[in-house]
């Protein structure tokens, strides 16, 4: 899910109405392949806002499952964009 922010009436830098101010975003992926090895992957967006857009900045993801073996395993990873 998304979510957006933004400024009051016309306070933000460019003195306009519906500026944006911010946006994150936030998801959970459950998922399973053909073998029964099974994944959980929570990430979060930041973004930037330029030119009242809001752009990718930072993802960060930590994924947790096991595989066919019942072995379980954990990836981190924070992916950085920039503009």
């Amino acid at each position: 899910m998304t979510t957006y922010s933004y400024y009051d009436a016309q306070s933000g830098p460019h003195g306009v109405y519906g500026e944006l101010k911010g946006a994150v975003t936030t998801s959970t992926t459950i998922g399973k392949d053909i073998w029964g090895a099974t994944y959980t992957t929570d990430s979060n967006t930041t973004y930037q806002i330029i030119n009242n857009r809001a752009l990718a900045s930072v993802v960060t993801s930590h994924t947790t499952g096991q595989n066919l073996f019942g072995e379980s395993y954990t990836t981190d990873s924070v992916t950085t964009y920039s503009y």
